[in-house]
Order: structure tokens, then sequence, then C-alpha cells
């Protein structure tokens, strides 16, 4: 009887912290498409490296929580790792190029 509560309970707790999860994802979608709506010609590539160097960031944290769940993936998943890294980087960089 006490293992079926445990389970429910916890069964309750993943579906809250699942819909709990979707929030910031949507508002970080509403974030840029807002970028989108009046966009200006002069400040178009501005806005798409930053676009660019936002979007590696939740990407490169959901491939770390992969690893975290599965500590035996994380070799495989060092490229990848490795190449977001390198194109948040490059779009940083560009970024900051640009605006001088």
């Amino acid at each position: 009887l006490i293992n079926q509560m445990v389970d429910q309970n916890d069964t309750i707790v993943s579906i809250i912290g699942a819909g709990l999860t979707l929030i910031p994802i949507l508002s970080y979608i509403l974030v840029i498409r807002s970028q989108y709506n009046k966009i200006n010609q002069n400040t178009i590539r501005l806005a798409i490296l930053s676009t660019r160097s936002a979007m590696s960031v939740p990407l490169y944290a959901f491939i770390i929580y992969i690893s975290l769940l599965a500590p035996w993936a994380y070799n495989g998943l060092e490229i990848p790792i490795a190449i977001i890294e390198g194109y948040a980087i490059y779009c940083f960089f560009a970024l900051i190029v640009t605006n001088l």
C-alpha cells in the first residue's frame, strides 16, 4: 500500500515537473518570434547572429542533460557539444565584430 502511494506521488510530481518545463520553453520561443516581428533591415544581421547565439544555449543544455541521464553516452556526445560551443562562440564574436 505504501509503495503504491509513493508511486502515485512520484507520477504526480513528474507530470507537474514536465508541465512546468514547458513554461520557459514557450516563453523562449515567444521572445525569439517577437525579435522578428518588427525587424529593421539595417539590423537584420545583428538579429540573426543574436538569435543563433541564443538558440545554442537550450540545445547545449539538452545535450548535457542527456549526458547526465546516460553517462556512458558522454563520449559520443562530446562531438555535438564541441560543435555547438564552437558555433555559439563564432556567432558571438561575429556579433561583436558587426557592432564595431
